[in-house]
């Protein structure tokens, strides 16, 4: 964890705005959010790790200070920790209950891991059985339900960057339009000998390109380094 806190702050500078959000500032944030992720599952096998976050982003995903419609959007990843396994197709299933969903995976040409968009939003279930399928190469991967556990959810997040960085975001209002957008992300550390650190990464875009971000405790609320 001291390593992801580190190279953050190496991005961020440490800086907290002690000052009152206006609820007119507050209102512009939550009406121009370009991605929310609501929640993240999370688990491990001996050679397979996998997550499962849903949420809302933009139809046209673009970092240019305009929030459009949003989607429902259901991102499973898995990383394989084995460079012998390939696949021409490979695929996934995930289920709960009587639930279940399958389909073909793409792999990240940065990172290697395996992606999915389900486009669905799934929130109700403690756990899930996520399944990768690559060849004769199959593994089964059960996914916890993580953020449940949180104290702060991502509208506190929302709050809470909202409220530090008031004195910026007053800067992106024009004729009382808000010219920005907002982000909400988790952010995962992996760095802590297998037991995986989660954070809320909030940002704000504005149209010119002036950018606030801030990292934030799922936990305590407190801001933990803002850019």
């Amino acid at each position: 964890m001291k390593k992801f806190i580190c190279l953050v702050l190496l991005l961020c500078t440490c800086v907290v705005f002690i000052n009152a959000c206006s609820p007119k500032v507050l209102t512009y944030v939550q009406e121009n959010i370009a991605e929310v992720h609501y929640n993240i599952y999370a688990g491990a096998s001996d050679e397979v790790s996998c997550t499962y976050s849903a949420g809302k982003r933009e139809i046209d995903y673009k970092l240019n200070g305009y929030a459009t419609q949003l989607i429902d959007f259901g991102l499973i990843t898995f990383v394989v920790n084995n460079p012998n396994v390939v696949a021409d197709v490979p695929s996934f299933e995930l289920s709960y209950g009587n639930v279940k969903t399958e389909g073909t995976l793409e792999q990240n040409p940065y990172d290697g891991s395996y992606v999915a968009d389900i486009k669905q939003i799934i929130t109700t279930p403690t756990e899930m059985i996520a399944t990768i399928k690559l060849g004769s190469y199959v593994k089964n991967i059960t996914l916890y339900a993580i953020s449940p556990a949180w104290k702060i959810t991502y509208n506190d997040a929302l709050h809470i960057a909202a409220k530090h960085a008031n004195k910026t975001l007053k800067t992106f209002v024009s004729n009382n339009e808000f010219l920005g957008e907002t982000y909400i992300k988790i952010l995962t550390d992996t760095s802590g000998n297998g037991l995986d650190t989660y954070y809320w990464f909030v940002s704000f875009l504005g149209r010119q390109g002036t950018k606030v971000a801030l990292l934030i405790d799922t936990i305590t609320g407190e801001v933990l380094a803002t850019k």
